[in-house]
Protein backbone atom coordinates (compact mmCIF):
# COMPACT_ATOMS: atom_id res chain seq x y z
CA UNK A 1 0.00 0.00 0.00
CA UNK A 2 2.81 2.39 0.83
CA UNK A 3 4.54 1.74 -2.48
CA UNK A 4 1.35 2.47 -4.43
CA UNK A 5 0.84 5.76 -2.59
CA UNK A 6 4.50 6.69 -3.22
CA UNK A 7 4.03 5.89 -6.93
CA UNK A 8 0.95 8.12 -7.06
CA UNK A 9 2.72 10.92 -5.18
CA UNK A 10 5.69 10.81 -7.58
CA UNK A 11 3.32 10.84 -10.57
CA UNK A 12 1.54 13.87 -9.09
CA UNK A 13 4.93 15.55 -8.70
CA UNK A 14 5.64 15.06 -12.40
CA UNK A 15 2.15 16.26 -13.33
CA UNK A 16 2.67 19.43 -11.31
CA UNK A 17 5.97 20.14 -13.03
CA UNK A 18 4.33 19.76 -16.43
CA UNK A 19 1.39 21.93 -15.38
CA UNK A 20 3.75 24.68 -14.23
CA UNK A 21 5.65 24.52 -17.52
CA UNK A 22 2.37 24.65 -19.46
CA UNK A 23 1.23 27.75 -17.57
CA UNK A 24 4.54 29.51 -18.11
CA UNK A 25 4.54 28.74 -21.86
CA UNK A 26 0.93 29.90 -22.12
CA UNK A 27 1.78 33.20 -20.44
CA UNK A 28 4.81 33.77 -22.70
CA UNK A 29 2.70 33.02 -25.79
CA UNK A 30 0.01 35.40 -24.58
CA UNK A 31 2.53 38.18 -23.92
CA UNK A 32 4.27 37.77 -27.27
CA UNK A 33 1.06 37.73 -29.31
CA UNK A 34 -0.44 40.93 -27.96
CA UNK A 35 -1.44 43.42 -30.59
CA UNK A 36 -1.21 47.15 -30.29
CA UNK A 37 -3.01 49.69 -32.41
CA UNK A 38 -1.03 52.52 -33.88
CA UNK A 39 -2.92 55.50 -35.23
CA UNK A 40 -1.17 56.99 -38.23
CA UNK A 41 -2.39 59.98 -40.14
CA UNK A 42 -1.19 59.83 -43.71
CA UNK A 43 -2.27 61.64 -46.77
CA UNK A 44 -2.43 58.48 -48.84
CA UNK A 45 -5.02 55.76 -48.39
CA UNK A 46 -3.86 52.49 -46.83
CA UNK A 47 -5.57 49.16 -46.34
CA UNK A 48 -6.73 48.42 -42.86
CA UNK A 49 -4.79 45.71 -41.05
CA UNK A 50 -7.81 44.21 -39.34
CA UNK A 51 -11.57 44.27 -39.63
CA UNK A 52 -13.29 47.22 -38.10
CA UNK A 53 -10.23 49.44 -38.26
CA UNK A 54 -10.32 52.77 -39.94
CA UNK A 55 -8.02 53.71 -42.76
CA UNK A 56 -5.80 55.62 -40.36
CA UNK A 57 -5.19 52.61 -38.08
CA UNK A 58 -2.45 50.03 -38.39
CA UNK A 59 -2.30 46.98 -36.10
CA UNK A 60 1.18 45.86 -35.17
CA UNK A 61 2.32 42.96 -33.02
CA UNK A 62 5.27 43.33 -30.73
CA UNK A 63 7.53 40.62 -29.37
CA UNK A 64 8.44 41.59 -25.83
CA UNK A 65 11.83 40.29 -24.68
CA UNK A 66 12.03 42.21 -21.44
CA UNK A 67 11.04 41.24 -17.93
CA UNK A 68 7.35 41.42 -17.24
CA UNK A 69 6.02 43.47 -14.38
CA UNK A 70 4.66 41.68 -11.30
CA UNK A 71 0.99 40.70 -11.59
CA UNK A 72 -1.09 38.98 -8.93
CA UNK A 73 -3.04 37.00 -11.53
CA UNK A 74 0.16 35.51 -12.97
CA UNK A 75 2.66 35.39 -10.12
CA UNK A 76 0.21 34.37 -7.40
CA UNK A 77 -0.73 31.00 -8.97
CA UNK A 78 2.92 30.46 -9.96
CA UNK A 79 3.99 30.85 -6.33
CA UNK A 80 1.18 28.54 -5.16
CA UNK A 81 2.21 25.83 -7.62
CA UNK A 82 5.84 26.16 -6.48
CA UNK A 83 4.74 25.75 -2.85
CA UNK A 84 2.76 22.60 -3.70
CA UNK A 85 5.70 21.18 -5.68
CA UNK A 86 8.07 21.77 -2.74
CA UNK A 87 5.54 20.14 -0.38
CA UNK A 88 5.30 17.05 -2.60
CA UNK A 89 9.10 16.90 -2.82
CA UNK A 90 9.35 16.92 0.97
CA UNK A 91 6.79 14.10 1.16
CA UNK A 92 8.85 12.10 -1.34
CA UNK A 93 12.06 12.79 0.55
CA UNK A 94 10.80 10.91 3.63
CA UNK A 95 10.64 7.47 2.01
CA UNK A 96 13.83 8.21 0.07
CA UNK A 97 16.01 8.75 3.15
CA UNK A 98 14.91 5.45 4.71
CA UNK A 99 17.27 3.72 2.25
CA UNK A 100 14.53 1.26 1.32
CA UNK A 101 15.08 -0.03 -2.22
CA UNK A 102 11.37 -0.69 -2.76
CA UNK A 103 10.47 2.89 -1.86
CA UNK A 104 13.23 4.20 -4.11
CA UNK A 105 12.02 2.12 -7.05
CA UNK A 106 8.44 3.23 -6.34
CA UNK A 107 9.48 6.88 -6.62
CA UNK A 108 11.27 6.21 -9.89
CA UNK A 109 8.33 4.23 -11.26
CA UNK A 110 5.90 7.01 -10.30
CA UNK A 111 8.01 9.64 -12.03
CA UNK A 112 8.19 7.46 -15.15
CA UNK A 113 4.39 6.98 -15.12
CA UNK A 114 3.82 10.71 -14.67
CA UNK A 115 6.28 11.46 -17.43
CA UNK A 116 4.54 9.03 -19.79
CA UNK A 117 1.18 10.59 -18.97
CA UNK A 118 2.05 14.23 -19.63
CA UNK A 119 5.36 14.46 -21.49
CA UNK A 120 3.79 15.18 -24.89
CA UNK A 121 1.79 18.08 -23.47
Amino acid sequence: GICISIIMLAAVFRLLLSFKSFLENHQVDFDSNQQYTLHVKRYQRTRSACEGATQDTVVVSRNVKRDREWQMTVDGPRAAIDAVIIGVLHLLMGPLITMNTGYYLSILFGIVLGNLAVRRY
